[in-house]
């Protein structure tokens, strides 16, 4: 009878710890994955919605929206009056694996935050993996890495 109910609450356990270790794709999620994979990235975790706003001029006279729209490749005017999706993965394959900047080096996975509106990927940031102490100035690179 005890070793039925140690089994039990095992499985219980094992269950929740599952459950809770990774987060469930939203529908603007599935989109940016499927983006992702289309681009051969390798994703090593989904980590949530980040954010959802309103696309508005005067939004992005505010910082992080100032700097993250600025990079190369988010043309934010066809998106103002509507929401942006801001949805992170952790990514491999990416163009930033192996960044490296005064003696600073990725540790190999790249972070990406995709911006998804009406259903479509129109723009994103990334950002090497590296040590916390060593942080980054300024809104990152580009989707794909390039500025």
């Amino acid at each position: 009878m005890r070793i039925n109910y140690m089994f039990f609450l095992v499985i219980v356990v094992c269950t929740v710890l599952s459950g809770c270790s990774k987060e469930e794709l939203t529908e603007t999620g599935l989109v940016a994955k499927e983006y992702l994979d289309e681009k051969g990235y390798k994703i090593l975790s989904y980590e949530k919605q980040v954010e959802s706003y309103l696309l508005t001029e005067s939004k992005l006279k505010q910082p992080p929206y100032d700097l993250q729209w600025s990079v190369a490749g988010n043309n934010p005017e066809p998106y103002f009056d509507k929401t942006v999706y801001v949805e992170k993965f952790i990514v491999k394959g990416h163009p930033l694996d192996n960044w490296e900047s005064n003696g600073v080096k990725s540790k190999g996975k790249v972070y990406v935050h995709v911006f998804v509106v009406d259903g479509a990927v129109v723009g994103g940031i990334s950002y090497p993996d590296i040590p916390a102490r060593h942080g980054m100035v300024g809104a990152g690179y580009s989707l794909d890495g390039e500025s």
